[in-house]
C-alpha cells in the first residue's frame, strides 16, 4: 500500500528566485529563458541542521529556486523514497515593465496522477520579453562594433607608440653619435 501524499496542494510557490547560483548564474536570467509548462526537476539536498532542502532545476539543469521549508519537510521523504512524480513550471509572475523580476510556481503530479494545466505567459509578459530580447540583441551588436573600434584605436595607438619610440631612439642615437665624433 502506497503512502498517502502529505499535502493535497499541487501548486507550490518557489522562494529564492532572485538568488545567484553557485556557478554565478543569476536565477532571474534562467527564469527569463523558461516557459510555463516546461518540466522541472526536484533535487533533494542536505541543508545542515534543518534537514533537507528541495531545489528546483529548470529543464536545462539550472537551479531556479527552492521549495519553502514547510513543503521541503513534507516532500523530502517522498523524494528520498523515489516516489514517482512529474513536476513542471506552473506559472511565472512578474516579468513586466512595472515588475521586471520573476516569481514562479511549480505543479507536481505524484504517482501518475493527471497534471494540472499550466498558466501561459500573458500579453504584457510576452511583450516585455520581446523588448528585453531586442535590447540585448541590439546591445550585443553595438558592443561588437564598440569592441572593433576599440581594437582599431588600440592598434592605431600601438602604431603611434611604436613610431614615437622609433623617433626617440633615432634622436638618442644621433645625439650619441654627435658626442662620440
Amino acid at each position: 500500500m502506497e503512502q498517502p501524499l502529505p499535502t493535497r496542494r499541487k501548486v507550490l510557490d518557489l522562494i529564492g528566485e532572485a538568488g545567484i547560483n553557485a556557478n554565478g548564474v543569476n536565477r532571474q536570467v534562467e527564469l527569463a529563458r523558461c516557459e510555463p509548462g516546461e518540466a522541472v526537476a526536484l533535487r533533494l539536498e542536505p541543508a545542515g541542521d534543518q534537514g533537507s532542502e528541495i531545489t528546483v532545476h529548470s529543464v536545462r539543469g539550472v537551479p531556479i529556486g527552492r521549495l519553502t521549508d514547510q513543503y521541503a519537510i513534507m516532500l523530502a521523504p517522498l523524494l528520498a523514497a523515489g516516489r514517482p512524480y512529474r513536476a513542471k513550471l506552473h506559472c511565472l509572475r512578474g516579468g513586466v515593465k512595472s515588475y521586471p523580476s520573476y516569481g514562479a510556481q511549480i505543479s507536481i503530479a505524484w504517482d501518475g496522477r493527471p497534471e494540472l494545466s499550466h498558466r501561459p505567459l500573458d500579453e504584457a509578459q510576452i511583450r516585455f520579453r520581446r523588448q528585453r530580447q531586442s535590447r540585448v540583441t541590439r546591445w550585443r551588436r553595438q558592443s561588437g562594433a564598440i569592441r572593433a573600434r576599440l581594437l582599431l584605436s588600440l592598434a592605431g595607438g600601438g602604431l603611434l607608440a611604436f613610431a614615437l619610440g622609433w623617433f626617440l631612439a633615432m634622436r638618442q642615437s644621433q645625439a650619441w653619435s654627435w658626442i662620440c665624433d
